[in-house]
C-alpha cells in the first residue's frame, strides 16, 4: 500500500471523496490503523477512514471498497461544549444567570435604575473541548513532516509511506531531500527512533542517512 499526501480518495463507484492528509499509525507496532481524509467534494469535514475500509492505493489515488456517505466516518478533530465546571455547578450557573437577566430588565425600567449594569458572571457557562477521533496512542503522521537523524541534523521531510498490503505494518519511508535538486530516499521503519505528528527522528545519524542510495520509484 502506498500512501502519498493529496492523494485523490474515491469511493468504490469512482465518486471523489476528498484527499489524503495524514495516515494514522500506532507506534508500537508500526502498523496503519486509519486515514484522515480532508474535506473535499463529498466530505465536509476532515474524516477518519479505517484502514480496513481500503480496497486499493496508488501514486494518485485511494480506492475505498464501498460507496461512502459522509455520516459513514467520524469527524478527526470532533468539538464539544462542556459544562464549565461539571453539571451541577453549569445548572447552578445557569439559574443564577436568569435571575440576574430578569434582574437587570426590571432595573433599566426604572428611572432610578437605568444606568445599572448587567451583573453577568466571568466564568463562562462552557468550554470548549476537542477530541481526536482515533486509538489511544496512535499518532497522525503528516506527510511533509520532518525527518531528523540521531545527531540532531534534518535530514528532510516524509513525501510517501508505504505498508504492507495484508498486514498494514509501515514497510519504509520516501524522505524526500534539498531545495531545488531533490533526492529521495526510502528509509525501512526499523530506522525509526520516535514518531510524531509532525516529526520523525531516525536511528542512523545524517552521515549513514547521506549515504543511502537515491530511489529508483518510476512504478507505483
Amino acid at each position: 500500500m502506498h500512501f502519498k499526501k493529496n492523494s485523490d480518495v474515491l469511493t468504490h463507484d469512482k465518486n471523489h471523496v476528498g484527499q489524503v492528509d495524514r495516515v494514522v499509525i500506532d507506534p508500537a507496532t508500526d502498523e496503519v490503523s486509519h486515514l484522515v481524509v480532508k474535506k473535499g467534494f463529498l466530505f465536509t469535514e476532515d474524516k477518519v477512514v479505517p484502514i480496513t475500509d481500503i480496497e486499493t492505493t496508488s501514486k494518485k489515488t485511494v480506492i475505498l471498497k464501498k460507496t461512502a456517505a459522509p455520516d459513514d466516518y467520524p469527524e478527526f478533530d470532533e468539538t464539544q461544549y462542556v459544562p464549565n465546571g461539571g453539571v451541577e455547578d453549569f445548572n447552578r450557573r445557569q439559574t443564577d444567570e436568569a435571575r440576574q437577566l430578569l434582574w437587570y430588565h426590571s432595573a433599566v425600567k426604572a428611572p432610578y435604575l437605568k444606568s445599572a449594569p448587567y451583573p453577568s458572571s466571568h466564568k463562562p457557562l462552557y468550554y470548549k473541548k476537542t477530541h481526536r477521533n482515533i486509538p489511544d496512542d496512535a499518532v497522525a503522521l503528516e506527510e511533509g513532516a520532518d525527518v531528523t537523524g540521531v545527531d540532531g541534523k534534518q535530514l528532510g521531510t516524509i513525501e510517501d509511506i508505504y505498508a504492507e498490503t495484508e498486514t498494514f505494518k509501515v514497510t519504509q519511508l520516501l524522505v524526500s531531500t534539498g531545495l531545488i535538486k531533490k533526492d529521495k530516499k526510502l528509509v525501512p521503519v526499523d530506522w525509526i527512533k520516535d514518531i510524531g505528528e509532525d516529526a520523525v527522528q531516525l536511528h542512523i545519524n545524517s552521515i549513514v542517512f547521506e549515504s543511502l542510495p537515491n530511489a529508483d520509484l518510476d512504478g507505483d
